[in-house]
């Protein structure tokens, strides 16, 4: 049995190779020049801004994406991109009240994300970064005074909790995901599956699609987090529609995910797949209509007194309109009385009248 000194010291050992395999992964380019301009501008901000920022973080979305697509043995479609997109969060006035409080009727959009170079060149990407968090804090800003503003003029609302919590930072550099997507391959592929539609002379429309994408995340802010990480996947997407005799439109698909392209299935599953989905269409086609249905409607308690009152609500504003007297919204409590004697079977007005 290993005594116990030797257990811990076999811990410590193991746990020094794992935060030196995790914090000597090598930083990317791109995350390099985040951490420099956060650093530049947060502090640029917090000597020259009124109201400073508290908080800052950068994230940038690099996606990169190959797709093929064919119709009936005809290539219809390919593409190829790689977008990086920006999203700056940038927090004013204090952790208990700040420019993120939700205030009622205020759809306001907290950040949006904005194309950034692709390139790893960092005085372009530094640019863009300065111009888009020189944006934001803008906005921050102004928020923040109709915040205030508008908690002068309205009544103390119930939820006090902060707005914001501080937690502590977290490193994470992980390998960049790539993928290998072979364009002459897949366009081969597509074509050869989507020609077996052609059997099925029924179809308005089939195809069969190939996707694969990567999306790698690089996240930093002033509370000292730095993460970069990355995920794939790819699709194939298997479509058929076709139009019924009485004008309804009927369709079909499938569709096969894999983390990249060489986990997805082979030829016969698609094969198999794109036949199911053929004959699938083709018997809905031949199929007879529904029935309509009359008959009671059957509600949970809650929405049964929900949809009573809603019902009754507008019973009585048309009443209102009608003698001329002025309606007002009916208390909640009446949903609780009136729901028990609630049945299908009852008519609204009957009760919008005598309640009136």
């Amino acid at each position: 049995m290993l005594s116990s000194k030797f257990v811990k010291t076999l811990r410590l050992a193991t746990l020094l190779t794992v935060s030196a395999a995790a914090f000597g992964a090598a930083e990317t380019p791109l995350l390099d020049t985040m951490s420099k301009e956060l650093q530049r501008n947060f502090a640029a901000l917090k000597q020259k801004a009124e109201p400073p920022p508290y908080f800052m973080a950068y994230e940038i979305t690099e996606i990169e994406g190959h797709s093929v697509g064919a119709t009936l043995g005809v290539l219809n479609s390919t593409g190829d991109s790689r977008n990086r997109f920006l999203d700056t969060t940038i927090r004013v006035g204090d952790p208990k009240l700040d420019n993120y409080r939700r205030v009622r009727g205020d759809n306001f959009r907290f950040t949006s994300a904005q194309p950034i170079p692709i390139d790893d060149i960092p005085n372009a990407i530094a640019q863009r970064m300065w111009l888009e968090t020189d944006r934001v804090y803008r906005a921050a800003a102004d928020r923040l005074i109709r915040i205030k503003t508008n908690q002068q003029v309205k009544a103390v609302a119930r939820d006090q909790s902060p707005d914001f919590s501080s937690e502590e930072s977290y490193v994470h550099i992980g390998k960049p995901a790539t993928v290998t997507f072979d364009t002459a391959k897949w366009s081969q592929q597509v074509r050869a599956w989507s020609g077996d539609f052609s059997k099925y002379p029924d179809l308005l429309s089939s195809g069969v699609q190939v996707s694969a994408q990567v999306d790698n995340r690089y996240i930093v802010n002033t509370e000292g987090t730095k993460v970069s990480d990355g995920r794939g996947y790819a699709r194939i997407t298997i479509s058929a529609g076709a139009k019924a005799k009485d004008g309804m439109d009927v369709s079909d698909f499938q569709a096969f995910e894999a983390l990249d392209p060489s986990g997805l299935p082979g030829a016969d599953v698609i094969r198999a797949a794109i036949k199911t989905v053929g004959e699938h269409v083709e018997a809905l086609l031949s199929a007879p209509m529904a029935e309509p249905y009359a008959g009671p409607a059957i509600f949970p308690a809650a929405l049964r007194a929900s949809s009573f009152m809603r019902f009754l609500d507008i019973e009585l504003r048309a009443i209102a309109r009608k003698t001329k007297r002025k309606a007002r919204p009916l208390p909640r409590k009446w949903a609780r009385k009136f729901c028990p004697i609630f049945s299908p079977s009852l008519s609204i007005l009957p009760f919008a009248r005598w309640a009136t």
